[in-house]
């Protein structure tokens, strides 16, 4: 799936990041505005349509949305991977339940953090540390974003 969103991003569109790094503010808005996008068309399908082909061609294009937006950041499939790896680590140690700003009566499964919850945007900053590192011949990045 990632090597397919990227080729999309490089090839077609014709994108390319030397380094991980923000984006500028016009093309975090058009992220933004795209993801949002397709939220909307997955609830109109799903909710007003009952329409379970256009439900998942939404969140198919949720999908390619999220890892075009990676990509645009600067990430190739081996660094979205193990960012990926990271996230994923730390949501296996979340438990069952209901989280105050997703509220439900507990018919819907959900997960919640523990109290020793660890973060992966430390494991995150670290790997894109040492990418930018690489990529800048080895002189220090900036890992405060």
């Amino acid at each position: 799936m990632v090597p397919h969103v990227i080729h999309f991003n490089r090839d077609l569109l014709g994108l390319s990041r030397e380094r991980p790094q923000l984006l500028d503010a016009r093309e975090s808005l058009w992220l933004f505005q795209a993801l949002l996008e397709e939220v909307q068309e997955f609830m109109e399908a799903h909710n007003e349509e009952a329409d379970l082909a256009k439900s998942v061609d939404a969140l198919i294009d949720l999908l390619y949305f999220t890892i075009g937006g990676l990509y645009r950041l600067g990430l190739d499939e081996i660094l979205i991977a193990q960012c990926f790896g990271a996230v994923h680590e730390a949501n296996l140690t979340k438990r069952r339940g209901v989280k105050a700003t997703r509220p439900n009566d507990g018919t819907v499964a959900d997960a919640v953090k523990p109290a020793d919850f660890q973060d992966p945007v430390l494991k995150i900053r670290e790997l894109l540390q040492v990418r930018q590192n690489l990529v800048d011949g080895g002189a220090a990045g900036n890992s405060s974003r």
